[in-house]
C-alpha cells in the first residue's frame, strides 16, 4: 500500500480495521471512532502523515482544552493518537512519534458533569449485555469511586442483610493487588437495593458460568468484577469500556467520577 501521501484520517481509517478491530472491543472500538471524529479527523485529519509535526499537536490539543473538552476527552484523544502514531513508527511510515512528548494543558475548572436520571437509563440500557454490566450497577446505584467498585470481592457483600463493605480498593500500580481506601472516612457499609440486589445475584450467576467453562470454581475472595480466569478488571481496561458505552449513549464522559456524582444527584 503507497503511504507516502496518505493522510492522518485515511491512517486512522487504516489503523481502527488493521490494528484495533482485532483486539479491541465493540464499545472500545465505537469509543475511538467517536473521539476520532468529535477531536481528530475535522482539525488535523486533512495533513498528511509525514507532515505531521509536535508544535502543530500542542496548540490543537491546547484548543481542546479551552474549546471546553473534559479532561477525559482530551486524554483519550491523546491516547488514541500516541497509539495510531507509534504504530506508524514501527510500521516504518513515519520517522518519529510527533504525538511523543505532548503536554496536556489543564481544562479551565467547571461545575462537574452529572447525567440526568434519563441519560443512567440509557447507559444502563447499552450495558445490558456487557461483561461489565455489574460495575455499570455499582458505579450508579452505590456512587463508588472506580477503585472501590473493582476492588469488590465476593465476600464484601451480604445478600441476606442486604449491605455492601467498602474496605478496600483496587491498586493501580504496585506489588499488592489491593490497598487501602483514599481516606479512612472511605471505609463505610452501604444497604442494597432491591434492583441492585437483584443485579449482583444475576451477574454473580454469569460469573460462576464463566469461570466454570475455565475450570475455576468461584469462591469469597472473588472479585465482583473480574475476568474469564476469576482476576480482577485493570483500571485501564475498565475505564475503556465505561468510556464506549457513554459515547455510544451519545453523552460526554468525565470519567467514572461522574457516576459517583450522579449517585447524589438523581433522586431515589
Amino acid at each position: 500500500v503507497d503511504t507516502k501521501n496518505i493522510t492522518v484520517t485515511e491512517y486512522l481509517a487504516r489503523w481502527l480495521k488493521d490494528y484495533v478491530v482485532p483486539s479491541k472491543s465493540i464499545s472500545t472500538q465505537k469509543a475511538y471512532r467517536a473521539i476520532i471524529k468529535s477531536c481528530l479527523a475535522g482539525q488535523i485529519g486533512g495533513i498528511q502523515l509525514r507532515n505531521l509535526q509536535r508544535p502543530a499537536l500542542q496548540r490543537h490539543f491546547n484548543e481542546l482544552a479551552k474549546s471546553g473538552k473534559s479532561t477525559a476527552t482530551i486524554s483519550l484523544a491523546q491516547k488514541v493518537l500516541h497509539s495510531s502514531l507509534k504504530q506508524a513508527f514501527e510500521d516504518r511510515i513515519i520517522g518519529l512519534n510527533p504525538a511523543s512528548g505532548l503536554r496536556l494543558a489543564p481544562v479551565v475548572n467547571k461545575e462537574r458533569m452529572a447525567y440526568s436520571a434519563q441519560e443512567v437509563k440509557e447507559i444502563l440500557r447499552l450495558a445490558g449485555n456487557h461483561p461489565f454490566r455489574l460495575g455499570f450497577y455499582l458505579l450508579f446505584f452505590l456512587g463508588l469511586r472506580g477503585g472501590e467498585m473493582l476492588g469488590l470481592r465476593g465476600k464484601h457483600i451480604d445478600l441476606q442483610k442486604g449491605e455492601i463493605q467498602i474496605v478496600e480498593q483496587l491498586n493501580r500500580n504496585g506489588p499488592e493487588v489491593y490497598g487501602p481506601l483514599k481516606t479512612k472516612s472511605s471505609k463505610r457499609t452501604l444497604p442494597i437495593s432491591p434492583e441492585l440486589a437483584a443485579e449482583i445475584k444475576a451477574g454473580r450467576i454469569r460469573q460462576k458460568e464463566e469461570l466454570l467453562k475455565a475450570g475455576i470454581a468461584w469462591t469469597e475472595e472473588t472479585p465482583v468484577l473480574s475476568d474469564a480466569i476469576g482476576q480482577p478488571i485493570r483500571h485501564a481496561v475498565f475505564r475503556d469500556e465505561y468510556y464506549g458505552i457513554v459515547s455510544s449513549a451519545g453523552l460526554q464522559s468525565t470519567g467514572t467520577h461522574a457516576a459517583r456524582h450522579t449517585c447524589f444527584t438523581i433522586p431515589a
